[in-house]
């Protein structure tokens, strides 16, 4: 709900954008639907487990911007698929986020608690698109040294091998 609180506030800088809303709960689909009566921003949501694997990387591929947003976290996995797939990532600080992205360079990270810092990272994000683009090209390559799966398979069997 705070990141679409957030949202809202930039509604008149999001002319011409969708925000799509996935694995949404009760609570966030209800203020979706209050968001939706109040108007000015084009709100797409899908409940939670409606998207195949598949088409949620689609989904993720066709954003600009993506926002995890947790409390209490490890690696967010949304996080790195988004960034595989091109979005540029704003992550709750509540993960281990800072260990996949430089600050301000190829992703941004706010304190959970504070809309204010949301609403500004949100603001830097969709209206810079170089910014944007940059971070696709870097994201690209951490997630493809990091997180692919030969890469994971390799430390696995490290890991395991040496018990």
């Amino acid at each position: 709900v705070d990141v679409l609180r957030a949202l809202y506030s930039l509604r008149g800088k999001l002319s011409g954008y969708t925000v799509k809303v996935f694995s949404a709960g009760l609570v966030t689909r209800t203020y979706v639907c209050y968001l939706r009566l109040k108007g000015g921003l084009d709100l797409r949501i899908f409940k939670k487990h409606a998207l195949s694997h598949a088409e949620m990387l689609d989904l993720l591929r066709e954003s600009e911007v993506f926002v995890g947003a947790s409390t209490s976290d490890g690696i967010s996995t949304s996080m790195l698929e988004a960034m595989s797939q091109g979005a540029f990532p704003i992550q709750s600080s509540s993960s281990c986020a800072d260990e996949w992205f430089d600050q301000g360079v190829s992703g941004l990270t706010y304190d959970y608690r504070s809309g204010e810092e949301l609403r500004n990272a949100l603001s830097s994000a969709l209206h810079d698109g170089k910014l944007r683009l940059a971070a696709r090209r870097v994201n690209l390559a951490t997630v493809q040294r990091g997180y692919a799966l030969e890469v994971n398979k390799e430390i696995a069997r490290g890991f395991y091998g040496s018990a």
